[in-house]
């Protein structure tokens, strides 16, 4: 009989999701693997993007999935908000996750989006 899983010895999986307040700051997020105070920043002069710093380092790290939207309640979300999201800069201690209008322009997401995103490690 097979087993589900990846086969990773030391593999645990870290989830998260960030809030998006106005101008596309990060209003709060939730990850038990991330600093409570800096964990998780809009990134200094870029659009749209949001870096992720671990609290500690791990080995081989890749995304389960690409981050996904939760839209906020009740308002419609636009082409020109960021609706789609991919990974970059992905290290053992952090990734930056980037947001992009359809147009694949960088953009910030809604205010009241939500963030989602799992990332796969191993244990050091």
């Amino acid at each position: 009989m097979e087993r589900p899983g990846t086969y990773r010895r030391g593999e645990v999986q870290i989830s998260g999701k960030i809030t998006i307040g106005a101008a596309g700051a990060v209003s709060s997020f939730v990850c038990e693997a991330v600093d409570s105070s800096t964990g998780v920043v809009k990134t200094a002069a870029k659009t749209g993007r949001y870096t992720v710093t671990l609290l500690r380092k791990y080995r081989n790290p890749r995304m389960v999935g690409e981050p996904c939207l939760e839209g906020p309640t009740d308002a419609a979300l636009t082409a020109t908000d960021g609706n789609e999201f991919f990974v970059r800069n992905l290290t053992g201690s952090s990734f930056d996750i980037q947001a992009r209008q359809t147009s694949y322009a960088d953009a910030n997401p809604a205010s009241g989006s939500v963030i989602h995103f799992t990332v796969a490690v191993q244990v050091l």
